[in-house]
């Protein structure tokens, strides 16, 4: 059953109710904010912080794991890329994963 008030689902327009359409790219890891264009109210909302700083700390916490494991038995260089493969790879899936729109600041 779907419900009219605004903001219920997770990738719900906060602003209108009606669902976001995110591209993969509004998931990737990045320092500032991702802002997301509702298609029917044209309003700007955001990924809420805590989403995006749980997708990149847990991101960085794997990414580290790997590092250790893939440096034990290669050398420094992929090591290093493999890191930095796995830390985007798990923060983009986090961040669609535990995704929460919140009105724009």
């Amino acid at each position: 059953m779907r419900s009219t008030e605004p903001g219920l689902a997770r990738d719900s327009c906060p602003y209108c109710g009606e669902r976001a359409q995110l591209k993969w790219w509004n998931f990737l890891p990045q320092k500032g904010r991702s802002y997301v264009r509702c298609a029917v109210c044209k309003e700007e909302s955001q990924i809420a912080a805590g989403t995006s700083a749980f997708a990149m700390f847990t991101g960085m916490a794997v990414g580290g794991l790997v590092m250790y494991l893939a440096f034990s038995r290669t050398t420094a260089l992929p090591a290093i890329g493999i890191a930095f493969l796995t830390w985007n790879v798990v923060a983009t899936f986090l961040n669609w994963l535990v995704l929460r729109l919140e009105f724009k600041e």
